[in-house]
């Protein structure tokens, strides 16, 4: 008999098979790696017992000028600032309506309200407050109604229903007389992206949750009226137009265009008499296409004949196209298409833009998406500029206060050209000016999606461009949508959906500079990105990339466990966070079963191995302004977690593994047995006086079949004084032609870092 180190190289292999990765690790779950060793991770424990509203999707750490600590916390629900253990609602207000309780109706018995509000605008989910009640409304306390509620229910774009704890005692409307305000905040988003082709991709009858929504300015008193439709507001609904730089045939399925800069990402174009969507930009190109739209007939068109932008929005039941927007009005105006009719509609009746509406036998070649909440954040100084993504841009400050909530940054004092609408606002600090990211022009409300725009120096509310002043714009020249903006020491990195970009400080006159750095990459969500001083990591769709003043592909050992792994539908949680203390970048994904975050993948780049696991967190924040890193948990446990405290998962025990790729004793041709196990291990930091590591030996006669023979012993600490001690050797009969390690643990209080245990081996027969 002799005794054989078992010593494997650092880091999980999963692109070979096991056989073929002899001396090395193929498998593990919550063990991370240091000095090429395996050990357990560290735990976490929630940082209070108070919890947040809906899914977070974006952390923000910041210190005021007193020194006061804050969390930027932003859901798809609300958005909040941490401070002090507790969550403060700072969610901005869109509305304020006056009402009379005659507004609430009730029915005996039943905890629902129906609240009548005339062009409400709300979703269902949305917040209102209620405030000014005098007296109980039908047996209702008003200390149950002069309170925040939630939308359960939308009946109308005039009525919707919300649910108290308490029931009314009759039906009836409530007195007439009492008056009362119902403030609204800002509509809520979806927790998930949703998306789907053809038929069954959209809503019939109706138009996708999250769709670009507005108001009437004015009524439209005719069926047949093609005059200029007002709106409250024409942000984001798009218009533009351009010409083919190519002949198009009626049988081709993509289309050249001169410039697609006034374009969406995704739409509806009118070439002579035919109506074509399309669904994707590439460059110049239009793809994805459905020709013959609206009843019309594919044809062939000439080279440098008119495309048009062809826009159609929902009002009550009436689908009206345009082709125009000038200011807040819609132009070019076609009443009653795709089978519906004309019809009047009052003032303040809510108008949706409807690219996604899908109609009853109308099937959609293009994808059809309702994109999932996302927030950017960035502190100004010691306020904080926050925008929900595609929306406008709030401000809070903290001179007001955590009972103050956020709002319009360009509804401020002093407010110039401040944009309307972005995908990501960001504050430079090296070069005191903020940027807008996917935002509209100077004077339009049209969004678009490659513009970038920066205000003058040290002011976040000036964006005037004018010959004395540093505010100015770029558009970015390949792509076709902004996805991220990261900012290192140096330079702020771009991505688009297919090129990165820098953009670097120039000074006057032109402020800042553009360049592009690579083409042909991919990013899987805006959040996939995690930053390390002057090194950019990030997930694309198919592989890892990394940029340290070049691209490079990471060369990743797990990268078919993941992407095999993982819910294509969901692609848009992925979240990436910065682990300094031991190297990593983590990414949170869903799994492929799974519509939330569920698994991590993380890179150690101070020792270049992977490792991945299950965790569920839909966002992380690494250690700095405070002592430990911070992970939200999903919307069954919203909480704010603090990480590497403590050995256990929130007061309940971590299941850890890590275990070998099969390895031949010998040539593999001799069968081999074992004996004995001397263990070799620390259990440095746990927390109980005698914590267990289990070694698991399992065998087989051949790579494809299954483990035959598999035993288990333990490890266990007895003595931590002079020198840790503890199990000697454990015994166990295995016999195979080779053999895999497992090594484990599932009992709270316990740490342990492995190291290079032995066994006791010997040639034996075949039988």
């Amino acid at each position: 008999m002799s005794l054989q180190n078992l010593k494997f190289r650092p880091g999980i292999v999963r692109e070979t098979t096991s056989y073929t990765n002899q001396g090395g690790w193929y498998d593990g779950d919550l063990v991370r790696f240091r000095f090429g060793l395996p050990q357990k991770i560290g735990g976490w424990q929630r940082v209070s017992s108070n919890t947040f509203q809906g899914s977070c999707r974006s952390l923000h750490n910041w210190i005021a000028f007193d020194g006061s600590d804050y969390l930027g916390v932003g859901t798809n629900l609300k958005f909040y600032i941490e401070s002090g253990l507790q969550f403060s609602d700072i969610t901005p207000e869109r509305k304020t309506s006056s009402l009379t309780a005659a507004a609430l109706a009730t029915v005996n018995t039943e905890f629902t309200v129906t609240v009548t509000d005339p062009s409400h605008g709300a979703f269902l989910n949305d917040f209102v407050t209620f405030s000014g009640l005098s007296s109980a409304v039908n047996g209702i306390p008003i200390g149950n109604l002069n309170i925040e509620h939630q939308i359960t229910s939308l009946v109308d774009s005039n009525t919707y229903v919300i649910t108290l704890s308490v029931a009314a005692t009759s039906t009836a409307s409530g007195s007439g007389g009492d008056a009362f305000s119902a403030i609204y905040q800002i509509n809520t988003g979806p927790n998930s992206t949703a998306g789907g082709t053809g038929w069954g991709a959209g809503i019939w009858g109706g138009i996708v949750d999250g769709a670009t929504a507005t108001t009437l300015n004015g009524a439209i008193s005719s069926p047949t009226s093609t005059a200029n439709i007002a709106l409250t507001s024409a942000t984001s609904f798009s218009s533009g137009s351009t010409t083919l730089s190519s002949e198009l045939l009626s049988s081709d399925s993509a289309i050249n265009v001169a410039s697609v800069s006034s374009l969406p990402a995704i739409g509806t174009v009118k070439i002579n008499s035919e109506v074509i969507r399309y669904g994707n930009i590439t460059g110049t190109t239009l793809t994805d296409l459905t020709r013959g739209a609206f009843g019309t007939s594919p044809a062939g068109h000439a080279s440098s004949d008119a495309v048009t932008y062809l826009g159609v929005v929902l009002i009550d039941s009436e689908l009206i196209t345009y082709t125009g927007v000038s200011t807040n009005d819609l132009t070019g105006i076609t009443r009653g298409t795709r089978g519906t009719s004309g019809a009047t509609h009052a003032d303040n009746s809510p108008v949706q833009d409807a690219r996604a509406f899908i109609g009853w036998g109308d099937a959609s070649a293009t994808s059809v998406t309702t994109e999932l909440r996302l927030w950017s954040q960035d502190n100004y100084g010691e306020d904080l500029l926050f925008n929900v993504r595609d929306g406008s841009i709030y401000l809070w400050q903290k001179i007001n206060g955590l009972t103050t909530r956020g709002v319009l940054l360009s509804s401020q004092t002093g407010a110039i050209d401040v944009p309307t609408v972005c995908r990501q606002i960001l504050s430079s600090d090296r070069d005191g000016h903020v940027i807008a990211f996917g935002c509209n022009p100077v004077g339009s409300t049209t969004q678009d999606p490659l513009l970038i725009r920066w205000s003058n120096y040290e002011t976040d509310l000036d964006w005037e461009i004018t010959e004395s002043g540093t505010a100015g714009d770029l558009s970015l020249g390949s792509g076709s949508e902004f996805v991220r903006a990261a900012e290192t020491k140096r330079e702020v990195i771009i991505w688009t959906d297919t090129s990165l970009h820098s953009l670097t400080f120039l000074g006057p006159p032109d402020t800042f500079g553009l360049a592009q750095i690579s083409n042909n990459i991919t990013i899987i969500a805006p959040n996939a990105v995690a930053a390390v001083d002057d090194v950019m990591f990030w997930m694309g769709r198919d592989t890892f990339y990394k940029y340290d003043g070049r691209v490079q592909t990471l060369t990743c050992a797990v990268r078919e466990k993941v992407f095999g792994n993982i819910n294509s539908d969901r692609l848009r949680t992925v979240y990436a966070g910065v682990n300094s203390e031991f190297t990593e970048i983590v990414w949170f994904y869903p799994s492929s079963n799974a519509t939330e975050n569920d698994s991590y993948v993380m890179y150690n780049y101070g020792e270049n191995v992977w490792y991945y696991g299950t965790m569920a967190r839909t966002a992380w924040i690494d250690r700095g302004i405070r002592t430990y890193p911070q992970s939200t948990g999903t919307i069954s446990s919203p909480y704010l977690y603090n990480h590497e405290l403590g050995t256990d998962a929130d007061g309940a025990a971590i299941s850890s593994y890590v275990e070998s790729s099969q390895f031949d004793i010998g040539e593999g041709e001799h069968f081999s047995f074992i004996d004995k196990v001397i263990p070799d291990l620390t259990f440095e930091g746990s927390t109980v006086d005698s914590p267990v590591v289990d070694f698991t030996m399992k065998a087989r006669n051949f790579p494809g079949a299954n483990y035959d023979v598999s035993q288990e012993g333990s490890a266990t600490r007895t003595s931590t004084t002079p020198v840790e001690q503890f199990t000697n050797q454990i015994f166990v009969r295995v016999r195979g032609r080779s053999i895999a390690l497992k090594v484990s643990s599932d009992t709270a209080g316990v740490q342990w870092r492995l190291g290079t245990p032995r066994v006791n081996l010997k040639q034996d027969g075949r039988r």
